[in-house]
């Protein structure tokens, strides 16, 4: 819901009305779950961007290629990360 608002310029001036427009982006809102950029998973993960697309390729990361872009769940970089060290080894499955 719009609501006006009014700015009074002095006590002699006049009352602009403006009205407060307030813009969601309907594609980030209607997602299942959170998703990252190529460049923000890279940042995020610390590594380069050819170990990421490795990952990717050989399908270690799952991720969703969009046009140009590639996204990534924020639940797949959660998957591989709780699979690597803290030195960036994978860990053996037991």
């Amino acid at each position: 819901m719009q609501q006006p608002i009014g700015i009074a310029l002095d006590s002699n001036a006049w009352v602009i009305p403006l009205t407060v427009v307030r813009v969601y982006n309907r594609s980030a809102m209607t997602q299942a779950e959170p998703t990252f950029t190529f460049e923000e998973a890279m940042r995020t993960m610390g590594m380069t961007p050819e170990k990421l697309e490795r990952l990717i390729d050989e399908g270690v990361i799952r991720a969703s290629r969009e046009g140009l872009g590639t996204r990534i769940s924020r639940q797949a970089i959660l998957d591989y990360m709780a699979t690597v060290t803290a030195v960036g080894k994978e860990r053996k499955k037991s």
